[in-house]
């Protein structure tokens, strides 16, 4: 069967089984594959209401039927669970090399369910698989983990997906960690593997994947790779990497500056931005499997306390949460930053927009020093913030309530500390200051985990704006937005990068991953069914979040953004109107055959 290895492996940890069975053709008809099947495993396998760290919680790894193929960019893979940040179905997608080895040792999915009593590892090796002693492992970071794993083995080709401290203290904002700088992340899945006392999944396999019509995808290898290359967002991203949106964000406004007080005129942007960062860190490029972009980069300090500190996947997500947003200009503490958030496993976008909103909670008198462990907190102090992270790792002190994530920590504080969070369905925002982006705004409100940008952020739309600003508040958005949802959709089933769709504007469009994906499987299947797969995917994902009491008034946002016009810069004034909000979501369920009044769809959609 071209593009699937026809294989799902299932380890029950309390039960210390495994067993393995066939894909059904049926899953991949509706469902295609990688996230698509993943989704609709965890909705086989996992009931309403349960526990995201109890033992019923259902965990699925999975690569679509593109990756480890020579299609661009095709080394994604994406990890499903009940999601024990937002509580609602979720999933979290990686690059790296470790989806590729999970094909090559000819598995397409992984089910993790159950709890071991002990700490374990999977071992995958070419069909076969066992679950060994993890006790040596338990208290090691992600590092160490993937170093002596591959060690031990003998084997130092061996792909490591693993959990550090964080994960293993259940942090609710822990992320798993693979290649040591590529994170499934955001949604708090490191805490998942944490409470079932799984450390690890090392893969390596020796096969390859089967292609249908090899020469086929060849030739339309050999033509994209090419015309990504041209495109003009190659060079911004092989060259500064996710970093380069930093720059757009700057000319727009749109830069989250000390917890949405500002969107313009950072004070330290000469410091912070690609062009400093990549002449003060770089030192080399790197790429995930079979990218032609190769948008990762490994970075060094070179003086001061941190000197020394190497490591990679610098991202935007690190800068402009942990820098900007906490008003922190000291780019050397941007790279210790980010490789503590890798070893320790907790993901770097979501803690540093929490700090945030800590910071404020701080400086408004609403925790003082007696709260925070004797931690001073400021804007601009990295001291603070790297301590906390520490404390929240382990779980001391404050860092016990940090541990539960924003939500719940403005809860336990009390007073007006929600007011000072910005999220959508308990996930934070922040990267991007969307309030004159109405399609991305949208985008974020209808995200099927949370206030979420890779759910189909409209490019677009942002970077047309430049040319005529109008575009961008406009609410006539919502064909627009679900265009992009079902590119990053489509891009996830099949196992591709988002870098390489239309998405980031490039070169891949939908019709473009038919035709990989025809090429790949032999399938032949037509446009008007791969987009109902897509959009069967997220009927689906929406469907699991209703049952768990999401409604319309679910996809409103929440905090200063929602409530606060902004402050400086070439949109100052502009807020989010809710009455022309809630027009837009009327236009989007619509379009989607959702229903109006709950905002969640037919329960015959997802057949």
């Amino acid at each position: 069967m071209g593009g699937y290895c026809g294989k799902i492996l299932h380890a029950d940890l309390t039960k210390k089984t495994i067993v393995f069975s066939l894909l059904d053709n049926d899953l991949i008809s509706k469902f295609i594959g990688g996230r698509g099947i993943n989704s609709k495993l965890v909705y086989e396998g996992l009931k309403p209401n349960t526990d995201p760290l109890g033992p019923e919680n259902v965990l699925v790894f999975g690569a679509g039927p593109l990756v480890g193929t020579l299609a661009p960019a095709a080394g994604r893979y994406t990890v499903s669970a009940k999601s024990p940040l937002i509580g609602l179905f979720t999933d979290s997608n990686s690059g790296g090399h470790f989806g590729p080895e999970l094909k090559f040792a000819g598995i397409d999915h992984v089910i993790i369910t159950g709890r071991s009593d002990t700490p374990v590892y999977l071992y995958i090796q070419n069909n076969k698989a066992e679950l060994r002693p993890a006790a040596h492992l338990w208290g090691l970071d992600t590092w160490e983990t993937e170093d002596l794993i591959r060690s031990q083995l003998g084997d130092a080709s061996i792909q490591v997906a693993s959990i550090g401290p964080a994960g293993e203290n259940q942090v609710r904002l822990a992320c798993i960690i693979n290649n040591k700088s590529h994170a499934a992340g955001r949604t708090g899945l490191g805490a998942v593997m944490g409470s079932k006392n799984l450390k690890a999944i090392a893969v390596r396999g020796s096969g390859t994947v089967e292609v249908a019509h090899m020469d086929k995808l060849k030739i339309l290898t050999k033509e994209f790779s090419k015309k990504i290359k041209k495109e003009f967002s190659y060079t911004m991203m092989s060259e500064y990497g996710t970093q380069n949106f930093i720059m757009g964000t700057n000319v727009l406004g749109a830069l989250v500056i000390r917890n949405w007080s500002q969107s313009a005129d950072y004070d330290y942007y000469d410091k912070v931005n690609p062009i400093a960062v990549r002449k003060k860190h770089y030192v080399k490029r790197k790429g995930c499997f079979s990218c032609p972009i190769a948008c990762g980069h490994i970075c060094e300090v070179q003086e001061g306390p941190f000197a020394g500190e190497r490591g990679g996947g610098l991202e935007h997500g690190v800068t402009t949460p942990f820098g900007i947003g906490c008003g922190i200009s000291d780019t050397n503490s941007y790279i210790r930053f980010n490789n503590q958030c890798n070893r320790y496993g907790i993901d770097a976008l979501e803690f540093g927009l929490m700090m945030g909103s800590v910071i404020e909670w701080f400086n408004n008198g609403l925790i003082d020093r007696s709260d925070t462990n004797g931690i001073e907190l400021g804007w601009g102090d990295y001291n603070g913030v790297l301590k906390l992270l520490e404390a929240t790792v382990n779980r001391e002190g404050f860092g016990e309530i940090l541990a539960m994530g924003s939500l719940k920590a403005a809860e336990t504080i009390g007073g007006n500390a929600l007011s000072y969070l910005n999220h959508i369905k308990g996930m934070n925002w922040g990267a991007d200051d969307v309030r004159p982006f109405k399609g991305y705004l949208l985008s974020l409100a209808t995200s099927t985990r949370g206030a979420d940008h890779l759910r189909g952020m409209p490019t677009e739309e942002v970077f047309y704006s430049v040319i005529d600003p109008l575009k961008a508040t406009s609410y006539d958005k919502a064909s627009l937005v679900i265009h992009y949802q079902r590119i990053n959709t489509l891009a996830d089933a099949i196992g591709i990068c988002k870098f390489v769709t239309k998405s980031l504007l490039q070169a891949i469009g939908i019709e473009d991953m038919l035709e990989f994906y025809n090429a790949v499987t032999g399938k032949g299947m037509n446009l008007a069914d791969f987009i109902r797969a897509g959009d069967r995917i997220y009927d689906l994902e929406r469907f699991m979040h209703a049952q768990e009491g999401i409604t319309r008034q679910s996809d409103l946002p929440v905090g200063k953004w929602a409530n606060e016009p902004i402050q400086n810069g070439p949109f100052k004034g502009e807020s989010i109107d809710l009455e022309r909000f809630n027009k837009l979501l009327d236009e989007y369920y619509q379009l989607r055959g959702w229903d109006v009044i709950t905002g969640n769809p037919d329960p015959q959609s997802i057949l």
